[in-house]
């Protein structure tokens, strides 16, 4: 059964940027919202004292900020972060929140370069085509010739867009 709130905090006029969706959010519904979709991009540096300072001070969400503040201190991980702000929040039920947490400790274990092609898929799935084709690109360009696999993957999605 979904939670029923309705809202959690306030809506801001400062948005938080998040920087590997690139990404606006006003709102923490909107942050959850974001990380629903976009879970696969979260890395490590997700987890940051910025958002839990901006949850508290412009959302009005203290409690959440010195829970979020409080993980960090002790070294928790990105999933366990991103945890703590969904069941805050109330927006996704348990089995959602259980689902982007699996997706985190799935794609935790990707090599750098496979979370920079998911970024560039994430473009091209949202068609930023330009975007995309730019990433590959400048990811082509730093990767080693032994990461055949995602050079595969990535000469696969640029194929018929050049």
């Amino acid at each position: 059964m979904k939670n029923t709130r309705l809202a959690c905090g306030h809506r801001t006029g400062n948005p938080y940027v998040i920087d590997k969706m690139t990404i606006k959010v006003y709102s923490a519904e909107e942050l959850c919202y974001s990380i629903m979709l976009d879970a696969y991009l979260m890395e490590e540096s997700f987890a940051s004292e910025s958002l839990a300072a901006w949850l508290g001070d412009e959302c009005g969400l203290t409690e959440l900020k010195d829970a979020l503040l409080a993980h960090i201190k002790r070294g928790g991980t990105v999933g366990e972060y991103v945890r703590i702000i969904m069941e805050y929040v109330g927006f996704y039920d348990k089995e959602d929140i259980v689902s982007v947490i699996n997706v985190i400790r799935d794609n935790a274990s990707l090599s750098s370069y496979e979370k920079a092609k998911a970024k560039a898929d994430y473009y091209l799935m949202c068609g930023r085509v330009s975007m995309a084709l730019s990433a590959y690109n400048e990811l082509l360009e730093i990767m080693p010739e032994n990461e055949k696999k995602v050079r595969a993957s990535i000469w696969h999605n640029c194929g018929d867009r050049k």
